[in-house]
């Protein structure tokens, strides 16, 4: 049987490019979307190599009767990797960000992942009688994981648990050989822009509104330094390969300059944040 791997939220971005890569590079697939009509078509456009799972990341019976599945198809195999893709950004101050919106973000992006992760960890190896080598969980984590962005800090506090739990499931299956590391991507190529240029939302009336009526410049900016979300697929790939991977990954243009922030003590890398939208407005 050829090696396989679980990825979730394939039907755009980062999850569509790995699946098709990894089909590509000789794996099985097993990629989740959350409707049968997406299902149906990715599977048409996939072909041999691919089975798609439909399931809601929220939804833990659909998650664990999705696991059934798998278990199913790959018997005593294992899987070769997790890869925790799903998720979701909600956009705005945390001054103005319902409380609802910022528990979509938690159970979307933290609660959807810790349900893949209880439903298909044996799948990897984490139980006792292991039948096959041990696979890895690759959580697709993010800078803002580390470096936390203005205006989305619900997206933030999502991917800064993300890398807690990460760094916790690795040291308690460590006796078992299963490894669990982030990868964090910067900007990707994505539709995602688009999207977010047609919401208007600008919170007028607020102490905001004068920064946030210049977004879709900062929107612009971004889209410059975007990389192509293939990118991020070759690395998931190499990741999985890799005996002993990092377990942090940044994967961004001008990585330098990332690295350099995360290094910089707190006040200053906030003054150079404040002045890069600062200087977005007037361009």
């Amino acid at each position: 049987m050829k090696p396989s791997v679980l990825i979730t939220g394939v039907s755009t971005g980062i999850g569509y490019a790995t699946a098709k890569y990894l089909k590509d590079q000789g794996y099985h697939v097993f990629g989740s979307v959350r409707k049968y009509d997406e299902a149906e078509k990715l599977e048409k456009e996939m072909g041999p190599g691919f089975t798609a799972l439909v399931f809601d990341v929220r939804d833990k019976a659909m998650v664990e009767k999705a696991a059934t599945r798998v278990k199913e198809i790959i018997g005593t195999n294992y899987l070769r990797a997790i890869v925790n893709n799903s998720g979701i950004a909600v956009y705005g101050p945390l001054q103005h960000v319902s409380v609802d919106q910022f528990r979509d973000q938690l159970e979307v992006n933290v609660i959807g992942v810790l349900n893949v992760l209880q439903a298909f960890l044996p799948l990897v190896g984490a139980e006792k009688n292991q039948t096959d080598k041990p696979g890895k969980v690759i959580n697709i984590s993010s800078v803002g994981g580390r470096l936390a962005r203005p205006f989305y800090g619900p997206y933030n506090a999502s991917k800064h648990a993300i890398e807690g739990m990460t760094d916790a499931l690795r040291r308690e299956l460590l006796d078992f050989g299963v490894d669990a590391v982030v990868i964090e991507p910067g900007p990707i190529q994505s539709e995602i822009y688009q999207k977010a240029k047609e919401d208007n939302e600008t919170f007028p009336g607020t102490i905001y509104h004068d920064l946030l009526k210049h977004k879709s410049k900062f929107i612009e900016v971004a889209q410059k330094i975007s990389l192509p979300a293939l990118d991020v697929a070759k690395l998931i790939h190499q990741t999985i390969q890799s005996p002993k991977p990092p377990t942090r990954q940044i994967i961004v243009a001008k990585k330098w300059m990332i690295k350099l922030l995360m290094r910089l003590p707190d006040r200053i890398a906030d003054k150079m944040i404040l002045n890069q939208m600062k200087g977005a407005m007037k361009d």
